[in-house]
């Protein structure tokens, strides 16, 4: 069971298995291996307290064809590793590489939230309108067949 394996056994298979998994994208051209250059990037940087192998994967998970989001985070590990080992030009280039792509990230969610509020009012709106009509419709049946009873 996991609880009876010890933390130093469990994290060299997450290494030894990340190490695979990009050997075989690699064999395959699979041109996404972003989870595993920053899971490595994560591994040298928290357990083995090396930053600069843990730089040199996170700028291989930023170089990596990867969603905008996971974006966000490289840049921030790589703007941090950078003043940690005292590169302020190296720095502040990925803080703003980070700072750029948290608002346009920021913008877009506000969008597509307001895109998505906007679509519900539609509906409802279109449903509202939909009763008004139908209850117009009715009050004019109604007036037609009482104008033609009477009349």
């Amino acid at each position: 069971m996991i609880q009876d394996l010890d933390k130093e056994s469990v994290v060299d298979s997450v290494l030894y298995y990340t190490e695979k998994s990009i050997a075989l994208k690699n064999k395959y051209n699979d041109k996404i291996p972003f989870l595993e250059y920053t899971t490595l990037g994560e591994y040298h940087r928290i357990i083995k307290n090396d930053n600069q192998t843990a730089l040199h994967y996170y700028l291989e998970a930023a170089n990596s064809k990867s969603y905008e989001t996971d974006l966000i985070f490289i840049f921030h590990e790589i703007s941090k590793l950078y003043g940690e080992e005292g590169n302020v030009a190296k720095e502040k280039e990925y803080l703003q590489k980070y700072v750029e792509k948290k608002q346009q990230h920021d913008l877009n969610r506000k969008r597509d939230l307001n895109y998505a509020i906007n679509e519900i009012l539609n509906k409802k709106e279109q449903t509202h309108t939909s009763k008004q009509n139908r209850l117009l419709i009715l009050i004019s049946v109604i007036a037609l067949i009482s104008l033609v009873l009477f009349f």
